[in-house]
């Protein structure tokens, strides 16, 4: 999450080793509670390759994050939102610097409920566009932002504009055209109702319910070539109050290709879900999940079959030596997971999408 009351504040940048963001990221957002920083990570490689502090010291609403290579230079750029409570302060900072590039209020200064980051070439400019959803409180409004002129490209309501759960939002190529869709995700109170909308047609093809329709806290949704055919399937987390069942969805056949629970059947926090090249498939995404609350911040990473394939702690310290437990700190967990255009939370990856 992100944003605090001293809304442009110039973030400082721990730059590690020398290293500039590779292709395969994914970026790692502080929850609430936590410094508002971001981690930038390469997969195979559970040390950061970029510490951002996306916000003031002050705001501890946590960071939502998404990434996409917006100036058109080969690294994935990272996109950040303000968590609850630090209004829709959206922010830009550059993949191999970590400098702010560009800062603007999503919505309303007034809205305090945050929203949902996702980012994808959608016009074919070579500069990822970033999409906006809506958190609680907020009507399902999505925004498409131009990466060429961070200009608004076109904005829609995904759902009856009167529900007030939120818009989960994701970028990807899903049926046999070679555009990107714009996917989005019912939040709590709508059921897990995933609609796919054409981004050049600015019409709806498709949409179905990923778990039973009885569900209705909300879902967290990406997307990712896990099978590597060239096309993407839609990969979904149940939220908070169902078990943290991911499933990973092939629009075309409407099946699922894979279903599992990425920890504990007994875990109900929800779980964030994002994707970004494998380290070791060439041509495929690998899958990262996240507790969405209650589950400390382990960081899993998956395969085509939900196959778990490494896992580590992401955490910032805050001081507290009381909860640390010779391990990660209790109290922080992950936001969401990005590929390089799909953000849902504090986790966000690279995904291919430029």
């Amino acid at each position: 999450m992100i944003n605090h009351s001293k809304r442009f504040v110039q973030p400082s940048l721990e730059n590690l080793e020398g290293r500039t963001v590779p292709a395969g990221i994914y970026a790692v957002g502080a929850p609430a509670g936590a410094l508002p920083l971001v981690n930038v990570y390469q997969t195979g490689n559970p040390t950061p390759v970029l510490t951002i502090q996306a916000y003031d010291n002050a705001f501890r609403g946590g960071v939502r994050v998404a990434t996409g290579d917006v100036n058109n230079d080969g690294t994935d750029d990272v996109f950040t939102i303000a968590g609850p409570g630090g209004g829709p302060h959206v922010k830009i900072f550059n993949g191999t610097n970590g400098q702010v590039m560009h800062e603007f209020m999503a919505y309303d200064p007034a809205y305090r409920g945050s929203g949902f980051l996702a980012s994808g070439d959608l016009d074919g400019d070579h500069h990822s566009d970033l999409v906006i959803g809506t958190d609680v409180g907020g009507g399902p409004h999505v925004r498409v932002i131009d990466g060429a002129t961070y200009n608004e490209d076109f904005s829609y309501f995904a759902y009856n504009p009167a529900f007030t759960g939120g818009v989960r939002v994701s970028v990807g190529q899903v049926d046999a055209d070679s555009a990107l869709e714009i996917i989005t995700a019912a939040g709590p109170g709508g059921g897990p109702h995933v609609q796919v909308y054409d981004s050049q047609s600015r019409s709806y093809e498709e949409s179905y319910f990923a778990y039973d329709p009885s569900f209705r806290n909300g879902i967290y949704i990406t997307t990712g070539d896990t099978d590597g055919d060239g096309r993407d399937e839609v990969i979904t987390g149940a939220g908070a109050g169902g078990g943290p069942h991911v499933k990973y969805h092939d629009l075309i056949d409407d099946e699922d290709e894979a279903s599992y629970f990425a920890y504990a059947s007994s875990f109900t926090g929800g779980v964030y879900v994002a994707s970004a090249d494998s380290s070791s498939r060439i041509g495929s995404d690998d899958v990262i999940t996240a507790p969405a609350s209650l589950g400390g911040g382990n960081v899993r990473i998956y395969d085509d079959h939900g196959g778990l394939r490494e896992e580590f702690f992401d955490y910032e310290d805050d001081g507290d030596s009381s909860n640390d437990d010779n391990g990660p700190d209790s109290d922080f967990r992950i936001n969401d997971a990005v590929r390089g255009r799909n953000g849902v939370g504090g986790v966000g990856g690279d995904g291919g999408h430029r």
